[in-house]
């Protein structure tokens, strides 16, 4: 219950959407992130992260839905050149597409679809 979180704005943000109605858990999701830096030839240029990205849900018995993840970061004093090099080797040479939803935009979506099912079991 976000009463019971440390004092914060996150805190009372939360408290003052939620008035008294009690939070309601919609899905869960467990990621396991590695990490590594990316380069042209000795210079740093982005923060590769591949995550391994679980939804599921606490009262289902349902199996969970797993999916792969990759984000890139740009590297501080790196610029637009550096971008659309990475962009253009992610999706030439490795056929990935962006995604632009968030982690959690996916799970609602796998929610509302049914590929997530939330019953409460009992």
């Amino acid at each position: 219950p976000p009463q019971e979180w440390p004092p914060s704005r996150v805190r009372d943000l939360t408290l003052t959407l939620c008035a008294d109605q009690p939070l309601v858990r919609i899905f869960d999701v467990e990621q396991i992130r590695h990490i590594s830096p990316l380069y042209a030839g000795d210079r740093t240029v982005a923060q590769l992260n591949l995550d391994r990205v679980e939804f599921g849900c606490q009262h289902s018995r349902s199996p969970r839905e797993t999916t792969l993840a990759l984000e890139v970061g740009l590297q501080t004093g790196c610029g637009e050149g550096d971008l659309e090099t990475l962009v253009a080797e992610l999706e030439e040479t490795w056929g990935l597409v962006p995604e632009g939803r968030s982690k959690f935009e996916r799970g609602l979506t796998l929610v509302d679809s049914g590929a997530l099912p939330c019953e409460e079991s009992g």
